[in-house]
């Protein structure tokens, strides 16, 4: 776990497992907290964790946006990940108000650069209230950050 804090930027380390890291950024006005994918099929319970890890600190300090970080990932989620995340929206609501997710490059064509390709269930949508939209770059994503 890091705190680090530069000029206007700070970072602190709020979960971290072998396929994931979870980081609370603010820079500037902007405060979001970053889901740093390595590798998606890490277990059910690292990523409840991390997930209700992220939220204490949205809660606490005011965060509204989270930005998945996927575009770097191998592998895919588990199917009980699957079924969680959607039971877990719920609880989000009221804190968490914009979930930006960076898709995986791709070609002309639409043929993902790397291992997989989230375009396809990473649809701009609002759910529940929670706006879902998706990012080409961290940087744009990071210019999405209310």
């Amino acid at each position: 776990m890091f705190n680090l804090k530069i000029n206007k930027m700070s970072a602190k380390t709020i979960f971290s497992s072998p396929f994931l890291q979870v980081i609370k950024y603010e820079l500037g006005s902007k405060k979001y907290i970053s889901f740093k994918w390595g590798n998606m099929a890490d277990s059910l319970e690292n990523v409840e964790k991390a997930h209700k890890a992220a939220l204490k600190e949205a809660k606490e300090t005011g965060v509204k946006t989270y930005i998945a970080e996927t575009q770097n990932a191998k592998g895919v989620l588990k199917p009980e990940v699957i079924s969680w995340w959607g039971k877990w929206i719920p609880f989000m609501r009221g804190t968490i108000e914009r979930v930006i997710a960076v898709e995986k490059p791709v070609d002309d064509s639409g043929k993902a650069l790397s291992d997989i390709n989230m375009r396809t269930w990473q649809k701009p949508v609002n759910i529940g209230g929670i706006e879902n939209m998706k990012a080409k770059s961290t940087g744009e994503a990071i210019g999405k950050v209310k």
